[in-house]
């Protein structure tokens, strides 16, 4: 098989939540074409959802160097760098990737919880107020918005997008995906949070984890 058909199969793993089988899929890939910044791109999101996040990082930010217009790769770079608790660094990717991306929903979801990290509560939720002015009805926007409202104490308003999201109707995460919400709990599983482990609530891109176009 050629670079691509490696690449859509990484892409269907991916999609079952068999994160280890995309793995060594994009591996083969990557063996066959290591320029192509996509696969780079692809490969750091699959990282992150291992937690390996250095080297998720490493993978973003070769993804930038091949390609410095992927939005994904910039989005990616800031995630791994926000679990590796440099939230300055991570509201510089985050931005850039907005930069290239104006309409990037999970960028603006993302940056507000580097922004929170930074003490910038005001402009956290100015971005979550620009991904549902994006994206109003999807119901993970809405639990990122409850999410970064309890962060912040907000508990009434943190529960009215709380009902906001039980009563949306469009659901854009792949089957398999684990995610944990920073309030602590697991969405889905119930599993207690802990800071050595996915603290992102929003470790995804519109293109479901940083790249599953297989254009160059």
């Amino acid at each position: 098989m050629d670079a691509t058909a490696w690449f859509e199969r990484a892409k269907l793993a991916y999609e079952e939540g068999l994160f280890e089988r995309a793995l060594d899929a994009n591996e083969r890939a990557l063996e066959l074409d290591p320029e192509w910044a996509y696969l780079c791109a692809q490969r750091s999101w699959i990282l992150i959802l291992l937690e390996r996040f250095e080297e998720a990082l490493a993978l973003g930010v070769r993804a930038s160097d091949l390609d410095s217009e992927n939005p994904d790769a910039w989005n990616n770079q800031g995630v791994a760098l926000w679990h590796l608790d440099r939230d300055e660094e991570a509201v510089e990717a985050y931005r850039r990737a907005i930069e290239i991306k104006p309409d990037f929903v999970w960028a603006w979801c993302n940056l507000d919880g580097a922004l929170i990290g930074l003490g910038q509560n005001d402009e956290a939720v100015s971005a979550s107020d620009r991904a549902l002015e994006l994206a109003p009805e999807d119901v993970d926007v809405w639990t990122e918005r409850c999410a970064m409202l309890v962060d912040l104490a907000r508990w009434e308003e943190a529960l009215a997008a709380g009902v906001r999201a039980r009563s949306s109707t469009r659901r854009t995460w792949p089957p398999g995906t684990t995610v944990v919400k920073r309030s602590g709990t697991w969405i889905g599983t119930l599993k207690p949070w802990t800071r050595t482990g996915v603290r992102s609530r929003s470790i995804r891109s519109t293109s479901r984890g940083g790249a599953t176009s297989a254009t160059r």
